[in-house]
């Protein structure tokens, strides 16, 4: 039904998730304590919005987004560095460019097809013309045509120690 499902949950940090194939929310918060999506993706939410918050409970950065009815629902929330498509930004929001103008962070988000390895089966990999594991034989390949506009889009801020090379490049 729901991806995440938070109740009265406090600073509490979603990193590399995945929440996809949702018949309601991605992501649903009542709570008004600031929680983190980082570095994950939240795909698929199809009888509802991506992401439906009641105050700025969630802060969402350097993650994929979209697949949904809308983007939001309830109220808009804090967010940059991330990959959006395939989905209204919803309630005042007639476009993605309005979203990014309006102060709340998501001026350096891009709207932009993610190039899921095969989203329709579960594979939520990004292509990448350097490679990337494929779910199907359980091997890294190196046979993708394109290249992902998620790749390097993150806050170029954060460390990119901990990524297997070629990374940050």
């Amino acid at each position: 039904k729901y991806g995440v499902y938070l109740l009265g949950g406090s600073r509490l940090a979603f990193e590399r998730c995945l929440a996809a194939g949702s018949t309601l929310n991605g992501f649903y918060s009542t709570t008004a304590v600031s929680n983190q999506w980082v570095n994950g993706a939240m795909w698929g939410a199809s009888g509802a919005s991506l992401i439906y918050a009641t105050s700025n409970a969630l802060a969402v950065s350097n993650s994929i987004l979209g697949g949904a009815t809308s983007l939001f629902s309830g109220q808009v929330v804090p967010g940059d560095f991330n990959l959006v498509w395939s989905v209204p930004v919803g309630l005042t929001y007639s476009t993605f460019s309005a979203l990014q103008n309006s102060g709340l962070g998501w001026a350096r988000s891009l709207f932009a097809d993610p190039l899921f390895a095969n989203s329709t089966n579960g594979d939520y990999h990004v292509k990448s013309v350097m490679g990337r594991y494929d779910t199907n034989t359980h091997v890294f390949v190196t046979n993708d045509l394109v290249h992902s506009p998620a790749i390097d889009l993150g806050d170029p801020s954060v460390s990119v120690s901990n990524e297997p090379a070629p990374n940050g490049s």
